[in-house]
């Protein structure tokens, strides 16, 4: 993926924002609509319409904005990256923050959803993988058409000043799905990691193959139960110290 381009490629580029355009394809096999990659940081995607068709294939992965690292290469991250006040429909992602993959390597850092409009992707429409100081920050996530078992709104694998708040999600997915899905979220005592005051709504269709249905909040780290509902409205705060997690729905 390191050669791979998308419509739009962002290559080494920094300081650089994307404003008010609309930028699609047809063809779903293209790694990303918008392409990041080798070091582009400080860079800004505002006011834009991106789009691809619906895609539940692994063969046909489009995400509408990509975010690429070399897992083995240290500090090759696309640092502080913005997306804001912009449309995203379809594709098999809406949007993916995270860089290079190892532990042992820095981490993406400064990853920014605010104020955007996702809908329709086929697995995820947030995906952040291993990003310092992500937020996701009042966005609508709506969804009605995935076939895919397991959609999730948000995904999400983050530390430090991490913040998952005034989120509206409203999914009516054909299998089951779940609203926020916590990979492993960890802040610091001086700033505690939040997911707070996001509005979820959860259906899907009858014919589900998961008996136990859909969830609001999944938690993963040595987390005991799944809070589920199958209609619902919760606002969540999550807190995670060094031996365990608290959790207050608010």
């Amino acid at each position: 993926m390191a050669n791979d381009y998308g419509v739009v490629t962002i290559d080494g580029a920094t300081h650089t924002t994307l404003q008010a355009l609309e930028i699609s394809t047809q063809d779903p096999t293209y790694p990303g609509v918008v392409h990041l990659r080798n070091k582009s940081r400080n860079i800004t995607i505002d006011n834009c319409y991106i789009h691809a068709p619906l895609s539940t294939s692994i063969q046909q992965k489009v995400t509408l904005v990509n975010l690429y690292a070399k897992k083995t290469r240290a500090n090759a991250n696309n640092d502080h990256f913005s997306l804001q006040h912009s449309l995203l429909e379809g594709g098999y992602n809406g949007v993916r923050l995270g860089g290079t993959g190892f532990v042992s390597l820095p981490a993406e850092i400064g990853g920014r959803i605010v104020n955007n409009v996702l809908r329709n992707q086929g697995t995820k429409a947030i995906y952040v993988a291993r990003e310092v100081d992500a937020r996701v920050e009042g966005n609508t996530i709506e969804n009605e058409l995935s076939t895919h078992k397991d959609f999730s709104a948000i995904d999400i694998d983050a530390k430090g000043d991490v913040r998952v708040v005034n989120n509206r999600i409203s999914l009516n997915t054909k299998e089951y799905c779940t609203a926020v899905f916590v990979r492993n979220v960890s802040g610091t005592p001086a700033s505690l990691a939040l997911i707070a005051n996001n509005a979820v709504s959860v259906k899907h269709a009858e014919s589900s193959s998961r008996s136990y249905g859909s969830k609001v909040l999944s938690l993963k780290r040595r987390i005991g139960k799944t809070c589920s509902s199958p209609t619902t409205h919760y606002a969540w705060r999550v807190k995670r110290t060094t031996s365990r997690w608290l959790l207050w729905a608010l």
